[in-house]
C-alpha cells in the first residue's frame, strides 16, 4: 500500500495557524482566571489608606516623648511598661497595641491596654491566628503628648 500525501494548501495552513493560537488564547484565559480567583496578589486591602495612616503615625512620632519602655509578651497576656528618662512612671496614659500578622491583614487588631500600677499596662490576649505578629505600641499621655515604640515580633506557640 502506498500512502498518498495531501499537499498543504494555504487554507489548511491558515486553519492550523488559527487553531494553534486559539488553543493558546483558551489556555491563557483559563490560567488567568484561575490565578485571579485563587490569589488576588494583594496582601493588604486598602493599601493606599493604610500607607497614609502610617505616614500620619510617623509624623506624630517626630514630636514624640522621650520615654523608656519594655514589653512582656506571652501567649495569654501582653504587658507594657513605660517611664520617662528620670525613672518616673507614666500613669493613666492611653496605651494601645497594634498587632499585624505579616501575611494576612484580615486579623490585624488595635487594642487598648489597661493600667495595673507601677507603670505597667496589660491586656489578656487570645491571638486570632498563629503566625509572625508585628506589635507596635502607642502611648498618649494625659497632657496629649505622643510616644510610639518600634515593633516587637512575636510568634505564638
Amino acid at each position: 500500500m502506498t500512502e498518498t500525501k495531501i499537499p498543504l494548501s494555504g487554507k489548511r495552513v491558515l486553519l492550523y495557524f488559527i487553531l494553534f493560537f486559539g488553543l493558546v488564547a483558551a489556555m491563557d484565559t483559563i490560567f488567568i482566571t484561575l490565578a485571579t480567583k485563587t490569589h488576588t496578589g494583594v496582601v493588604a486591602d486598602q493599601a493606599y489608606e493604610r500607607g497614609l495612616a502610617l505616614n500620619k503615625w510617623e509624623d506624630a512620632a517626630k514630636q514624640e516623648l522621650d520615654l523608656t519602655s519594655k514589653a512582656e509578651i506571652t501567649f495569654q497576656k501582653i504587658r507594657f511598661h513605660i517611664e520617662d528618662n528620670n525613672k518616673t512612671i507614666i500613669e493613666d496614659a492611653d496605651v494601645k497595641v497594634h498587632g499585624m500578622l505579616t501575611n494576612n491583614d484580615k486579623t490585624d487588631f488595635k487594642l487598648p491596654l489597661k493600667y495595673i500600677g507601677g507603670g505597667w499596662y496589660e491586656i489578656d490576649m487570645i491571638w486570632p491566628q498563629r503566625g509572625k505578629w508585628d506589635l507596635f505600641f502607642t502611648v498618649k499621655t494625659p497632657d496629649g503628648s505622643f510616644y510610639k515604640k518600634e515593633s516587637y515580633r512575636y510568634l505564638p506557640k
